[in-house]
């Protein structure tokens, strides 16, 4: 579809069809980050079971620091493909350079800096933090095509989503450990109850994307 649009030579559609995009794969990984960053041992024990709850701790702290990046690792990818229907390769290797080379420096930094402990949890926070350079430089590489993409269009149904999903997700966190059941029965709850409770909010704050993109995948399932 974007191909279509730049052999048309219209622009703005490509810039509505990645918004549209972007606020689409944001319905599902702000909820996802969220869960991640709360409940990471969880997944962790839940997972690699057999394993002490000391390391399934620590995974998951790893885990919990990868999601701060998951937002921003989502729209850089969105924002790539913008490059993709142009076919410029180069302007997307200098993007992913620009990423690399921050990701790597702070990732040094930590690495002599941390306990030897939380060297890992740091390089996963590092990673995490060079997705918003990395996504940032995508959408400013992009308005050589006159297609205009920032954060401020974003942000404020990010935040939405954030406030729908966390006014479930953090009193469940404070009740996880009360669950019953082991580790996968309690992340069932947890997955469960998040989610009835996101849509519920959802739908309370006319979140109206939510349920058009479950339509949309429900239709999508069926054909």
């Amino acid at each position: 579809m974007l191909s279509n649009h730049v052999i048309d030579k219209k622009a703005h559609l490509i810039q509505s069809e990645l918004i549209r995009a972007i606020r689409l794969v944001g319905i599902f990984t702000v909820p996802s980050s969220i869960i991640f960053l709360l409940f990471g041992p969880l997944v962790t024990r839940t997972l690699f079971f057999g394993i002490s709850n000391a390391d399934a701790r620590y995974l998951g702290l790893v885990l919990s620091g990868f999601a701060i990046g998951l937002v921003p690792l989502s729209i850089n990818l969105i924002a790539l493909r913008g490059l993709n229907a142009f076919e410029n390769i180069k302007l997307q290797v200098f993007s992913n350079a620009v990423m690399n080379a921050f990701a790597s420096a702070l990732s040094f930094i930590l690495a002599i800096s941390l306990p030897a402990k939380w060297v890992t949890v740091g390089l996963a926070v590092a990673l995490s933090i060079s997705y918003y350079l990395g996504s940032w430089t995508t959408m400013r590489t992009l308005r050589r095509y006159e297609i205009q993409l920032h954060y401020g269009q974003f942000v404020g149904f990010y935040s939405r989503l954030t406030i729908a999903f966390s006014l479930i997700a953090i009193p469940t966190y404070f009740v996880s450990g009360h669950l019953p059941g082991g580790n996968i029965v309690r992340l069932f709850l947890v997955l469960v109850v998040s989610g009835l409770g996101y849509l519920g909010f959802a739908k309370m704050l006319r979140i109206t994307e939510v349920n058009t993109a479950i339509a949309l995948f429900k239709k999508l399932g069926r054909s």
